[in-house]
């Protein structure tokens, strides 16, 4: 396989791809919420302030993830309109910016999955580059796909 193609994000698009994929911070906050809620509920044995220090630590995890996640869409929100290249071959992925580039083996990727108009390659479960689907031709897409099914990768 050897796929190069062109895009530029959108206003506001990569935001968009960031947030559609669930990342921590939609795990953290059931997390929080149960705890909260427990902090509530009298349990024999347990001192209530055991679920209150519980539920505490579990909001702010939420918080830390959350403010982490705000932090690094602003970040990255200041070369959002900077051209891109991506370069896919059988070996590895590439992401070309004017000054930068990022370069991912496909075996330390965890996987790539297709959603919200994005293809989400992820490094860890919680953590993606998006790129979107219009970056890629109907044929490239399909390539791409049957490469990824191949070798595993492709999560639904």
């Amino acid at each position: 396989m050897d796929i190069e193609t062109d895009y530029t994000y959108r206003p506001g698009e990569f935001r968009r791809g960031k947030l559609s994929t669930r990342s921590a911070r939609f795990r953290a906050l059931p997390c929080a919420a149960v705890l909260i809620g427990l902090s509530f509920v009298p349990v024999k044995g347990f001192p209530p302030v055991v679920f209150q220090v519980a539920g505490a630590s579990a909001l702010l995890l939420f918080l830390t993830v959350e403010l982490s996640l705000r932090a690094q869409l602003a970040r990255a929100q200041k070369a959002m309109g900077d051209a891109r290249t991506l370069r896919l071959t059988d070996e590895m992925l590439t992401v070309s910016t004017p000054g930068r580039s990022a370069t991912l083996r496909w075996d330390v990727l965890t996987g790539v999955k297709r959603t919200g108009g994005f293809w989400h390659f992820h490094e860890t479960p919680a953590s993606s580059v998006p790129v979107p689907e219009r970056a890629f031709s109907e044929r490239q897409a399909q390539e791409l796909q049957a490469f990824l099914a191949a070798r595993h990768l492709l999560r639904h």
